[in-house]
């Protein structure tokens, strides 16, 4: 599909502000597989995008595609909204960027996570894609620290290897990924397999953690260089009520509350 002259124009700013990468992988595979990244603000996103050679679609959270949520969304997870003190002049801006953002973020070939029921619609999407060949891009860190490189990560996605090995008889493999800028790395580590014989939720748990350890791992191999964390410590200053609870934050786009 011919990209408009909108994208085009930021998607030639973006790649000036972030230089081309080198893609490394510790080990390649053919099969479709789900490439778990760091965030580190917007650089994990902006360089998969750019630079991530294999064809995917990129698990994206809902508020920022829907026009109904994606302003107050955007006046909390971008803005941090309850740090400004001309929270009505922060409210007009978010409402800009809501209409500015989608169209670009359609650019990594996105596919809506929910965190209610309609997760199900998420998980269908996925399998659609693996069984067209496509792979998956997923930021799947949580507000709850680990390192200065990653964060914890949610474990809810090692449910489509479940689903993707029902659908076809396939071990879906998990690519733990290191994306930095200054260095200009995107660090592809070697993936952990769907286990059809262990029982889900420790699964959930090993799985999570690999892909969290490994790619706190690639990040050490390469020259020194400061981290970006995937939020901010404005964010832990304050919305840090929500770092153990991060269903709670989800609530605050669904309404426009402090």
């Amino acid at each position: 599909m011919k990209k408009s002259l909108y994208n085009r124009f930021f998607t030639g700013i973006a790649r000036i502000v972030f230089p081309k990468c080198e893609v490394v992988f510790e080990e390649e595979n053919d099969e479709p597989g789900m490439y778990l990244c760091n965030h580190s603000g917007a650089i994990g996103p902006v360089l998969m995008t750019l630079y991530f050679p294999k064809k995917h679609k990129t698990w994206m959270i809902n508020y920022v595609m829907e026009k109904e949520k994606n302003a107050n969304y955007i006046f909390h997870d971008f803005c941090f909204g309850r740090a400004r003190k001309h929270k009505k002049f922060w409210r007009f801006l978010s409402k800009i960027v809501a209409k500015m953002l989608p169209p670009l973020l359609k650019e990594g070939n996105p596919i809506p996570v929910y965190h209610n029921p309609k997760i199900l619609e998420t998980f269908r999407e996925t399998e659609d894609a693996l069984e067209r060949g496509e792979n998956l891009v997923v930021f799947p860190e949580e507000p709850k620290r680990f390192s200065e490189f990653v964060h914890n990560v949610y474990e809810g996605f090692a449910d489509a290897g479940r689903t993707y090995y029902k659908q076809t008889g396939k071990r879906l493999k998990f690519y733990p990924v290191y994306a930095e800028k200054k260095n200009r790395k995107i660090l592809v580590g070697k993936p952990i397999e769907f286990d059809p014989d262990m029982p889900i939720k420790p699964q959930r748990k090993i799985i999570a953690e690999y892909i969290r350890d490994n790619i706190d791992r690639l990040a050490r191999t390469l020259p020194p260089h400061p981290p970006t964390p995937f939020l901010p410590g404005l964010w832990y200053q304050y919305y840090g009520e929500y770092e153990n609870n991060p269903m709670e934050y989800w609530k605050l786009f669904d309404e426009n509350r402090e």
